[in-house]
């Protein structure tokens, strides 16, 4: 049986390989970064499950702007693939603790919040998991609503804005250095390439 963590590293080697082949996929550079500043931002909000839809969206809505506009809007338009495949850094198996922490970093930075710990955190969320704790008896659809919408709330105040807020804080300035890091890794790649290309000039005319 393979060792879990050579499994791993095994995933996260080909994961990386994955991202090379989509950097280098000759997409202009601004399509390719964009993808990549685009995936990272939404991997790092809690829309876990969202994500795909979310960037599918975005994805048609790019490309009939710019269809329709003779082009002008083909600065929205990103490289798909890429995006997607960022943005599933978030995913249902590490999402509790990125939900945590998105909602840890924002309790610190949002003024009248005192961080709960995790089990602490994970017990509030508890209920949505219990359909008939939360949503009460179908028999009475107005407890059933006054129940939900309560439940919503109160999560709101203790959980869901200090997790948007800390998801937040790190999403924008990560969606940005994607961008960055991303133009910088074509760069280098096309400046390979410029550098091979005398080379095999070179061996072809001297023989």
């Amino acid at each position: 049986m393979i060792p879990f963590s050579n499994f791993r590293r095994s995933v996260r080697r080909g994961y990386f390989r994955v991202l090379r082949l989509f950097f280098y996929s000759g997409e202009s550079k601004h399509k390719i970064a964009l993808g990549a500043a685009y995936g990272m931002f939404w991997g790092l909000t809690p829309t876990v499950g969202l994500q795909s839809t979310v960037l599918i969206i975005m994805f048609t809505l790019g490309l009939f702007l710019s269809k329709i506009t003779g082009g002008r809007f083909r600065y929205l338009e990103f490289n798909f693939p890429l995006a997607i495949t960022l943005s599933w850094i978030s995913n249902p198996f590490n999402a509790p603790v990125l939900y945590f922490g998105f909602y840890y970093l924002g309790a610190l930075l949002m003024p009248g919040y005192e961080p709960l710990g995790f089990q602490e955190f994970i017990k509030l969320l508890s209920p949505l998991l219990n359909v008939g704790d939360v949503l009460g008896s179908l028999s009475n659809l107005s407890d059933y609503f006054i129940n939900l919408g309560v439940m919503v709330v109160d999560l709101g105040v203790k959980i869901v804005y200090p997790l948007v807020m800390g998801s937040l804080v790190l999403a924008i300035p990560a969606s940005i250095v994607a961008y960055l890091l991303a133009l910088r890794m074509i760069d280098r790649f096309e400046q390979k390439k410029r550098k091979k290309v005398p080379l095999n000039y070179f061996n072809i005319h001297k023989t």
